[in-house]
């Protein structure tokens, strides 16, 4: 994300995320980072939508879903479970340093931005 917030979007549907197509594009192309926050299940939801885009363009980048993973949600108060989830605003800081850590060249190829260790990470679950 930029400063100025050019690349934040919010998605109020997912039917609506299919006009930002090109924004989550530009934004993997200017930045190579991409981070999708949603206050319920990951699985089929913006953060699907969003890689999606980006599989069907062949481009990757470093890329973070916050929400409730694939588990049964916690129980409790509001604030508490968001804080649990790391989908407050601790949490999401905590994701963007994770992701700004991410090194990349500063070229358009994307052929060498394969990372053999994350397709490790991916098929090791």
């Amino acid at each position: 994300m930029k400063r100025d917030g050019e690349y934040s979007k919010e998605v109020q549907t997912i039917a609506g995320f299919f006009a930002c197509k090109e924004a989550v594009l530009k934004a993997v192309m200017d930045t190579r980072r991409i981070i999708t926050v949603e206050d319920h299940t990951i699985l089929g939801g913006l953060g699907s939508a969003v890689a999606e885009v980006m599989a069907e363009a062949g481009k990757g980048c470093a890329f973070k879903r916050l929400g409730i993973q694939d588990q049964f949600a916690p129980i409790g108060l509001h604030e508490d479970i968001m804080s649990t989830l790391g989908i407050d605003s601790n949490g999401i800081i905590e994701a963007v340093r994770e992701v700004m850590k991410a090194d990349f060249e500063e070229d358009n190829d994307w052929d060498d931005e394969f990372w053999e260790e994350h397709v490790s990470e991916f098929f090791d679950r």
